[in-house]
């Protein structure tokens, strides 16, 4: 991860859910070759901010944003990017969401105008 290497599992890296890019990278969707020397997967983003995001991952309801503003508006730059953010993506954690998660399924079945 941009120079760090960081462990965690893959269910972890699961837990946001479908539609997110670790859910897409990791659900076997698709193909992704690891290292050939150690097994490992390189995403070329910045560590510093991975650190947060697989934080969130393992416990959302405990997370909490970093107090320093630039810091937290570029860790909600890769969330977005990591597409944790919007719709039923799990950032910000649910306390901090506006709408219900269902709201996108129930625009879904309404007729198109």
């Amino acid at each position: 991860m941009g120079g760090v290497k960081v462990s965690t599992s893959r269910s972890t890296l699961l837990s946001a859910g479908h539609g997110t890019l670790l859910y897409t990278m990791f659900s076997g969707e698709h193909a992704m070759l690891p290292d050939e020397d150690d097994g490992s997967f390189f995403i070329d983003r910045d560590g510093r901010h991975f650190y947060h995001i697989l934080n969130f991952l393992r416990m959302p309801a405990e997370f909490q944003m970093p107090s320093d503003g630039v810091v937290a508006s570029e860790l909600l730059k890769e969330a977005a990017y990591y597409k944790l953010v919007g719709g039923c993506a799990p950032w910000p954690p649910v306390v901090h969401r506006v709408a219900p998660c269902n709201a996108a399924v129930r625009l879904r079945r309404w007729p198109m105008d």
